[in-house]
């Protein structure tokens, strides 16, 4: 199931203009890490200013989050960029991502939190994702109960850029 609208603080623009990187890529299904030219790559990549850059997942009821599986750029000297970005659920934050050279995914196991918002922020610099794997079940409330809801796999339906 796919659920929940994808937004972030800024696009980064290319030097000729183009706009390659939208957050889109970062819920495309595409882990590819590899920087491509000419909209070819599945890389999502803000300006660095205003900072914090951030990315995020907004979901229309809560959900109940297992894990989060993020995947980074793989090449190109820019993989580090990865290093310090923040990981919160709702205003709870849950790790602080540490770069190490070659590991794709970054893992945030056994979260076991209810939220309606994920979200990847950098205090300074650019946040860049090649995809974001959220997992968990959507949740709503049947006779005053929390009931699961049939959906294991969190993703994005609709974007929209901020």
């Amino acid at each position: 199931a796919k659920l929940g609208i994808a937004s972030q603080s800024s696009t980064y623009t290319t030097p000729n203009g183009g706009t390659w990187v939208q957050l889109i890529k970062a819920i495309d299904g595409n882990r590819d890490g590899i920087w491509k030219e000419n909209n070819k790559n599945s890389i999502s990549l803000t300006d660095p200013d205003p900072s914090p850059c951030w990315w995020k997942l907004t979901f229309p009821t809560p959900c109940f989050i297992d894990k989060i599986e993020i995947y980074n750029r793989e090449n190109s000297n820019f993989d580090n960029r990865i290093d310090g970005a923040e990981v919160y659920l709702g205003e709870k934050l849950v790790t602080t991502l540490k770069y190490e050279e070659g590991k794709n995914p970054y893992m945030v196991p056994d979260i076991h939190i209810v939220t309606t918002e994920v979200l990847i922020k950098k205090p300074q610099g650019k946040v860049q994702l090649a995809e974001v794997e959220i997992y968990g079940q959507t949740w709503r409330k049947m006779n005053s109960e929390w009931s699961s809801h049939s959906a294991h796999f969190v993703a994005c339906l609709e974007f929209v850029s901020k």
